[in-house]
């Protein structure tokens, strides 16, 4: 039975006045939309008070800053984000970049194991302590990429209580357990809570994440790549324990020439250093160089021809060669205008310091018996012993022992971290 006429006419009034009473609700929607639009809009003027970005290691990585250091697995890039959380800890410049010091929280999503011993062989190369509260260690299984953001806010709240300068998340593939990374949607989860979490802080937040085997690109869905702020890859450098960090971008400045680092065996782990910290008069490459001095040549021989000669044995042959012959020793020392025997017999002076080291046990040999180094006495004596050139066997070792130590919790936990 059909509905009174007189009800239907009610009925599409109603209709009628909830359409349009939706429509200005919409309308004061989009006046408000454009009145925040019209207020957040700024011009010149203003564009130029806001201020620039303000690094952590100047040109490297800033503050406000999402950045992410990627590598294959081995190439060391855990050792090389511990050297610059160090670094802005205790104010010591990162291989000539200055830094802006202040504390450092580093989640250790692959455990506390072997931590210390990388820590203790920082300290010994740089001859500085990391003072206690400098770096805060955090062994504890957050959940970066939970949709509710519980873990990601919490972190925020405690990173904006302690002051921190940078969060160190290590790796990314720990802080996202369960996560696809190759789902953008599911990667689009982590940027939002990772976004909340830089523009909260304003500190700089460094994920450590893998590359696909066989590229330089990093490994998961696309999403995060345009999140991120600074892009550093660390790729193989050609050479045994020889990596090159590579910045391919950076949102807010310059993209950083390519540096190439060493890893050099330091107590019971290793080191990274730059060769822009090694080098020397002439462009040699000094492996032992350290940023806090040089062995000591002053008080105790800079005008004694035995220390001249140690020292360019030391600064040019002592490493990655199999030793010096007597006549490259000789032709390197006068080389050196502030080491070089300057008087008209200095080639008697010569072999008369020579004869001191040979008889003193500060010379052994290389290949063939025409090639010299240095004895560990000697090593000792100039105060460069705390860092020994690798052996034969350690040298072999060297890249399997950053591998390991990487990669050890994997290991044990049987994960796929480092699979493709």
């Amino acid at each position: 039975m059909a509905a009174p006429k007189n009800l239907r006419a009610s009925g599409a009034r109603a209709q009628r006045m909830t359409h349009t009473a939706r429509a200005q609700e919409r309308q004061k929607a989009v006046e408000a939309a454009r009145e925040k639009i019209k207020a957040s809009a700024i011009g010149r003027s203003a564009l130029k008070k806001i201020p620039p970005p303000v690094p952590v290691i100047d040109g490297v990585i800033f503050l406000d800053n999402l950045a992410r250091l990627s590598s294959e697995p081995g190439r060391g890039k855990t050792f090389l984000a511990l050297d610059m959380a160090l670094c802005v800890a205790t104010g010591t410049p990162w291989h000539g970049h200055k830094v802006r010091q202040g504390q450092v929280l580093y989640l250790v999503g692959e455990g506390l194991s072997g931590l210390n011993q990388r820590v203790e062989a920082w300290e010994s190369y740089h001859r500085t302590t990391v003072p206690e509260g400098a770096v805060e260690w955090l062994d504890l299984p957050l959940e970066l990429h939970d949709p509710e953001g519980i873990d990601p806010d919490g972190l925020a709240a405690y990173v904006q209580e302690e002051g921190f300068t940078v969060v160190i998340v290590d790796t990314q593939a720990r802080y996202t357990a369960g996560m696809e990374e190759n789902s953008n949607s599911e990667v689009g989860v982590l940027v939002k809570n990772l976004d909340r979490l830089k523009k909260a802080v304003g500190a700089c937040i460094l994920l450590i994440h893998h590359v696909t085997i066989g590229t330089d690109r990093p490994r998961g869905a696309s999403a995060l790549n345009g999140a991120i702020d600074t892009e550093l890859i660390l790729v193989s450098g050609g050479g045994r324990g020889v990596v090159k960090l590579q910045n391919p971008k950076q949102k807010n400045a310059a993209e950083h020439p390519d540096m190439e680092f060493t890893t050099y065996l330091c107590r019971e782990s290793v080191v990274m250093v730059a060769d822009t910290d090694r080098k020397v008069s002439g462009g040699k490459v000094d492996p032992f160089a350290r940023p806090a001095r040089p062995p000591v040549l002053g008080s105790q021989g800079k005008d004694h021809a035995k220390w001249r000669i140690a020292y360019i044995i030391w600064s040019t042959f002592q490493h990655g060669t199999s030793g010096g012959t007597k006549a490259e020793i000789k032709r390197s020392l006068q080389g050196e205008p502030d080491l070089k025997i300057a008087s008209k017999n200095w080639e008697k002076r010569f072999n008369e310091a020579w004869s001191v080291l040979e008889s003193k046990g500060h010379l052994k040999t290389g290949a063939g018996n025409t090639r010299f180094l240095l004895t560990q006495d000697a090593l000792e004596e100039m105060g460069a012993d705390e860092i020994q050139p690798p052996s034969p066997e350690e040298e072999r070792t060297l890249l399997e022992h950053i591998d390991t130590a990487d990669d050890l919790q994997d290991d044990l936990q049987g994960g796929d971290d480092d699979e493709d």
